[in-house]
C-alpha cells in the first residue's frame, strides 16, 4: 500500500516523502508552482459561487416584490396587432472546452491531493506515474538471436523484435 505525506516548504516547493506499492521508501522536493495555481483558482472559484447565492438569497424577497409591481404595472397589448417574429432564448453563451496539460511535479502533487496514490512509483530519487494500463504504450525491445555472438548490430546482422505491454518493474538503486 502507498504512503506519502507531503511537507510545504518555501518557494512554491513541496516534500514528499513515503513508500510506494512496493514499499520503496525515499523523499523528492518537487516544484508546486502550477499545482498552488490550480488549486488557488478552484478555491477562488467556489468561493465567488458561495458569495453568489448569498447574494441571490438576500435579494430575492426584493426581486420577486419587483416583479409583483412590473407585472401590476405591465401595459397589455392586443395580440392582434402583435405577431411574434423572433422568440426570446434566455441561456448562456456556448462554451469550449479548454484543457491544459499539466507539468509532472503537478501531476504528482494533484495525485497525492486526491488520494490516488496507486499509480506513483519511486525511481532512485524520483517518483513517476506509471502509464494507465490501456494506454501503456508498446515498445520493440530487440532481442539478439541465439547465433549471434558479436557485441553489436552492424548492416547484416538480425535481430528479432518482441513487442512489449506489461513490463515488471523491479527495484532500481543507483550506486
Amino acid at each position: 500500500m502507498s504512503r506519502f505525506n507531503t511537507t510545504g516548504l518555501s518557494g512554491d516547493r513541496v516534500l514528499v516523502t513515503g513508500t510506494d506499492e512496493q514499499a520503496q521508501p525515499r523523499q523528492v522536493i518537487l516544484d508546486a508552482t502550477e499545482f498552488n495555481q490550480y488549486w488557488t483558482n478552484d478555491l477562488t472559484k467556489k468561493a465567488a459561487a458561495d458569495f453568489d447565492a448569498a447574494v441571490e438569497a438576500f435579494f430575492a424577497p426584493l426581486m420577486d416584490a419587483a416583479d409583483k409591481v412590473e407585472a401590476a404595472t405591465k401595459k397589455m397589448h392586443d395580440p392582434a396587432f402583435y405577431v411574434v417574429v423572433q422568440e426570446s432564448s434566455p441561456g448562456s453563451e456556448e462554451k469550449h472546452e479548454i484543457l491544459h496539460k499539466l507539468g509532472k511535479d503537478t501531476v504528482v502533487l494533484r495525485m497525492l491531493h486526491e488520494g490516488n496514490t496507486a499509480r506513483l512509483l519511486w525511481v532512485g530519487d524520483s517518483i513517476e506515474v506509471l502509464a494507465l494500463p490501456d494506454q501503456a504504450p508498446a515498445f520493440a525491445v530487440p532481442f539478439a538471436s541465439p547465433t549471434q555472438t558479436d557485441p553489436g548490430p552492424t548492416d547484416g546482422d538480425a535481430y528479432d523484435v518482441n513487442v512489449v505491454r506489461d513490463v515488471n518493474i523491479v527495484n532500481v538503486d543507483r550506486d
